[in-house]
């Protein structure tokens, strides 16, 4: 069987899993209920929802990541940890599924505002909203890998982190890669703040992988 083969299997087997669980239901109602809110009445423009959407996703994510991670019961996680050949394999399949969850979460939040103010927009704007909503859901998922098992256990801990990371990005003011998103996600079209929302998601990107190899160093000695 072949990497990918088994990637792929392991990745369906640990969604059927999730799906199983029902765990992941309380983060995306949250994230629902707040797209609801942002365009009911009159939303006004794409990009101004977009600015609301964005910095919620960030939770929304690391909540997420944290139940993908936690889905499986102790006993079931060694199971999967022999079948699919240790724990970078399982590591890896947990954040492919998670930022699938962050992609799906994204194109939801990127369309409801368009459906609901069915108007000609221009490419940026879209391109402008995703790249917003990545680079904060990126950072979100980073966060929720460090919140989950094996690094923490209890779930009250968990939590507490989650609100930690939070509490951090609204005290680090508007450091990158969220704290500069309201003042980003201004004007019509977001095409002035392309550049600097790249950025941001590749700083995004730079530190999941750094959260990742950390996961991975850790989990070896604990698992």
């Amino acid at each position: 069987m072949s990497t990918l083969t088994r990637h792929l299997a392991l990745l369906r087997y640990l969604a059927a899993d999730l799906l199983r669980a029902q765990v992941f239901f309380l983060p995306t109602l949250v994230f629902l209920a707040v797209l609801g809110m942002l365009n009911s009445g009159d939303p006004g423009p794409p990009l101004s929802n977009y600015q609301g959407t964005a910095l919620v996703i960030y939770p929304v994510a690391a909540a997420l990541t944290m139940v993908i991670c936690n889905a499986e019961d102790p006993v079931q996680r060694q199971v999967s940890l022999v079948t699919a050949g240790g724990w970078g394999r399982v590591l890896a399949a947990l954040v492919t599924l998670a930022v699938l969850a962050l992609l799906m979460l994204t194109a939801i939040a990127l369309l409801v505002p368009l459906i609901v103010n069915p108007r000609p927009q221009p490419p940026s704007l879209l391109l402008a909203g995703a790249l917003a909503h990545l680079g904060s859901g990126l950072l979100g998922v980073a966060l929720g890998l460090l919140c989950a098992r094996p690094l923490l256990h209890r779930p009250v801990h968990a939590v507490s982190t989650i609100l930690l990371g939070v509490v951090l990005v609204i005290f680090l003011g508007r450091i990158p890669p969220i704290g500069n998103l309201m003042t980003l996600l201004e004007g019509a079209d977001g095409r002035h703040a392309l550049g600097t929302l790249a950025l941001n998601l590749t700083l995004s990107a730079g530190l999941l992988a750094a959260t990742v190899a950390l996961v991975f160093a850790l989990g070896r000695k604990r698992l």
